[in-house]
């Protein structure tokens, strides 16, 4: 008995929440900032003359103090001793009270606004379906019910956040919160998302950290109870620029930036090929340019050659240019490399050539030295029009054959 007395006492004095939502919710300014956004939705409401608003689960009051300095009178409820002593603190209109219990105390059509912010989390589903009826019931027509909730479309607060707070009993989807509201009679209601990370508001800065985290981490339920066709309209066009950002804002923005990357990557290849066919035709044109080079050189070199032979033709006895070609055609006959390296340079020469065969010819048929003949024989002439063959390989009848087809002969 005297542990549960000790017990009883520690819980009554219990600072646990105080405490939790300070780490975890963050500080009394920072909490009054992220509340100032739902002005929107109460600035219709300045104009009635019921401005009576009930906050369930009033914590440390910062609503209440908005609500007060917008022109609202506001009560607040909460069974933590501790928060209501920051209310006091504060000077602000708080009751210990059970959020259903202090509901149903309450007349029908008496208040402007009932809210509450991360409280129905902390419910059974039937009394979270119990809490919906009586809202609907006090609330006035043309009222207003602000429900606040970990947002279940964050994969962060699902796998993490949530659960950090013991109390929670199970997390509430935005369709679920939407279809509450419908089925318990309200006309017209919007799922917001808040709270989210200012550096989620440049769509160009979006990545796979943002699907995953960035998405708001808490989204509201804003519902009205409305038979007035005026208010109705007012928050008909209110409640068509939601807030926030969900899972499918991330998902589509990630694929317009996956798209994009690959138009760029396309872009980029198509730009690559362009190139590449520009540098194929830059090297065939240097290529070409190379052979040309090539060519000039080698028929300024041949034309000195040729200048040079010419001059030493010119300069020399006749009998002396006779000896000296058919000397050099002997010697050069036998090396078969050289014999073929002259053959090609001959072929750069083709007036030349056809002088230098004719003169062997007219040695070998139209003369009738014997020394001559001896030192040159058509065989040689008819190895020279057939490429180099061996001379053992080439019988006279042979070179007769291939002479004749040269017309040298008959």
């Amino acid at each position: 008995m005297n542990n549960q007395s000790n017990n009883s006492n520690f819980l009554k004095h219990d600072d646990f929440y105080e405490f939790f939502q300070k780490d975890f919710r963050g500080g009394r300014d920072e909490i009054i900032e992220r509340l100032s956004k739902y002005k929107v939705y109460l600035d219709p409401l300045l104009e009635s003359e019921n401005k009576h608003v009930i906050d369930l689960g009033c914590g440390r009051g910062e609503w209440l103090e908005l609500l007060g300095a917008w022109g609202f009178e506001a009560i607040g409820y909460d069974l933590d001793d501790g928060m209501l002593e920051h209310c006091k603190k504060h000077h602000l209109n708080a009751h210990k009270g059970d959020a259903l219990q202090a509901l149903k105390e309450m007349k029908d059509g008496s208040k402007a606004v009932i809210s509450s912010f991360h409280v129905i989390e902390h419910l059974t589903f039937q009394e979270i379906r119990l809490l919906f009826s009586e809202c609907y019931r006090v609330l006035m027509p043309g009222g207003i019910l602000i429900l606040e909730t970990p947002n279940t479309e964050n994969i962060l607060v699902m796998t993490e956040t949530f659960w950090l707070d013991p109390s929670h009993i199970h997390p509430l989807p935005p369709g679920l919160l939407s279809f509450l509201a419908r089925y318990h009679g309200f006309d017209l209601n919007v799922i917001i998302r808040v709270n989210e990370r200012s550096d989620n508001k440049n769509p160009n800065n979006i990545n796979l950290e943002d699907l995953f985290y960035g998405v708001s981490p808490d989204c509201a339920l804003v519902a009205l109870k409305s038979k007035d066709k005026l208010n109705y309209q007012k928050y008909e066009t209110i409640f068509q620029h939601p807030m926030g950002r969900d899972l499918k804002y991330f998902i589509r923005r990630l694929d317009e930036k996956s798209y994009d990357k690959d138009y760029i990557i396309s872009e980029l290849k198509s730009e690559i090929k362009i190139l590449t066919n520009k540098i194929n035709i830059i090297n065939s044109e240097i290529e070409l340019f190379k052979d040309n080079i090539l060519r000039n050189i080698v028929k300024r070199l041949i034309g000195s050659i040729k200048y040079r032979i010419k001059f030493v033709f010119i300069l020399l006895p006749k009998k002396m240019i006779i000896q000296l070609i058919l000397f050099l055609f002997r010697k050069i006959k036998n090396n078969i490399i050289l014999f073929k390296i002259v053959r090609r340079l001959l072929s750069f020469f083709p007036s030349i050539e056809r002088k230098l065969l004719s003169f062997l010819r007219n040695k070998i048929i139209g003369s009738n030295s014997d020394k001559a003949s001896h030192f040159f024989s058509l065989s040689d002439v008819a190895i020279y029009h057939d490429e180099y063959v061996q001379r053992n390989k080439l019988s006279g009848q042979k070179a007769e054959i291939i002479f004749q087809k040269l017309n040298f002969k008959g």
